[in-house]
Order: C-alpha cells, then structure tokens, then sequence
C-alpha cells in the first residue's frame, strides 16, 4: 500500500523513474497476481510511454479472449475506455479484432456481437475506411430493424450519401412499425421533411404535413 501511494505522489509530479522503482517493487510484493498488469497499463499511459501501452494491452487482449472468464465483457470495455483518445483508430480496430472471439461467445442477451459492430462502425468511420463503416452499418440497420439509433442514422447516412430515393424509402418503412416512441417517430418524420427541404420539393413537404396532421386527428 505504501508504494501504491508513493507511485501516485510521484505521478503527480511526473516523476516517472521513481514511479518505476515503486511499480517494480509491488510487482515482487504481487507475485503473479493478475491485478498488477492492469496498474502497469495505468502507469504506461500515464507516463505516454504509447508503444509499451499498446503492446501491454495486445497480450492482455489475447490472454482475455483465448478463454471464458469471470467479467470478461466488464474486462474488454475496460480496455476500451483506457484506450480511448490514446491509441488511434487503426490499433483500436486490432485490439477489436483481438477481443472478438470473446463477444462471440457471450449469451445473445447480452448483445454483445451489436456491441462489438458498432464500436468497429465508429472505429472504421475514424480510421478513414467510409465504404467499411457504410457497408458495416448497413449490415446493424438491417439486423436491428427495432433499434431507433441505428436505424435513424443509417437514414442519415444514406442522406449524406445523396441516395434520397433510398432513404425516403428507409424512412418509410421504418415508420411503418408499430414498437416506436412517439418521440422516435417525430424524430423520423423530421428527417424526413429535412431530405424533402434539401431538394427543395416544398409542394410534397407540405402534402407530407398534411399527412401527418390527418393521422393525428384520426
């Protein structure tokens, strides 16, 4: 506990050799206990030692995804935050791809397949890669037809796109479903009128108005 808190006083002071001496000393007091690489991951991105860091979190992606553990789900999204705004996308996506085989075999309750797909739509999106992420996030908005995110912002995609035609047709059919939250379908029918204004087809966003005012009053 002492060289706990001597290492935190000198991290305060970015006095990272000394921060080393005591990190080496609970190393020997911790004997292999499987806590210590995690306050060694801590002080690796502290100190911006990033190569050390990412390495350090390469085998422990492995270690984690090679067998079925206790909170292992918690584990993989530990990581995950503890990379966030450290690593670039591009290495975030490898230590994704290392830690598949772990949401792969997760309960379907968990959704942890969805998880593990949206972080890499965000991961590829940032990397770069556009016809990924667009192709990946195509795939979520046709696996999960009752999920208001996923499919509002592929609609929103497909706009950015230029593709009006398809995602007036998206639009559609989503709103067609009966499961939505009156504020999810104001949300859709505000996209909707939003696309319509962009090509400016005034004429038909006031027809879809009227539309919407029939169904309310009926």
């Amino acid at each position: 506990e002492t060289h706990l808190v001597m290492m935190q006083h000198f991290a305060q002071s970015q006095q990272w050799d000394r921060c080393k001496e005591h990190l080496e000393k609970i190393e020997k007091l911790a004997a292999g206990k499987p806590g210590f690489k995690w306050l060694q991951n801590s002080l690796q991105k502290l100190s911006r030692r990033h190569e050390e860091f990412r390495k350090s979190l390469l085998a422990i992606a492995n270690e984690v995804a090679a067998k079925p553990g206790i909170d292992e789900l918690f584990l993989a999204n530990h990581i995950f935050n503890m990379v966030s705004g450290v690593l670039p996308a591009a290495e975030q996506l490898e230590l994704l791809d290392r830690l598949k085989p772990l949401y792969v075999r997760q309960e379907l309750r968990h959704q942890a397949m969805k998880q593990w797909k949206t972080k890499r739509f965000s991961y590829l999106q940032s990397a770069g890669r556009r016809e990924e992420a667009f192709k990946l996030q195509e795939s979520l908005a046709n696996e999960f037809p009752a999920d208001f995110n996923i499919q509002n912002q592929y609609a929103l995609a497909l706009r950015n796109r230029g593709d009006y035609a398809k995602a007036y047709k998206w639009l559609e059919t989503a709103m067609e479903k009966e499961h939505w939250q009156q504020y999810e379908i104001n949300n859709f029918h505000q996209q909707y009128i939003q696309l319509l204004e962009q090509q400016g087809r005034l004429e038909d966003e006031l027809k879809w108005l009227e539309k919407i005012l029939d169904r309310k009053n009926n």
